[in-house]
């Protein structure tokens, strides 16, 4: 799991859908649609679940001129390579 942040820093209105986003590997973010099964198997408490769904990163947003989020995504494995972040 890794936990991120989005930000704006432009002046025209940016859309973004995780779904096209991944990583050098080829490796997508695991849809939250997906944990469904997980938490009927594992017959985990609404209150748990709402909380997880809560915590992830939205599917699809829209961020005008100055918007942020932060939030946290899924990957099914590890990428062979490292993440980096830009500096300030």
């Amino acid at each position: 799991m890794l936990s991120f942040e989005f930000r704006n820093a432009d002046r025209a209105t940016l859309r973004f859908r995780l779904a096209e986003w991944q990583t050098g590997d080829g490796i997508g973010f695991q849809p939250l649609a997906d944990w469904d099964a997980t938490w009927d198997r594992q017959r985990h408490t609404p209150r748990r679940v709402k909380a997880f769904r809560w915590s992830q990163f939205p599917a699809v947003q829209e961020f005008e001129a100055g918007d942020w989020i932060m939030g946290m995504a899924v990957l099914p494995r590890r990428p062979s390579g490292k993440f980096s972040r830009p500096l300030p």
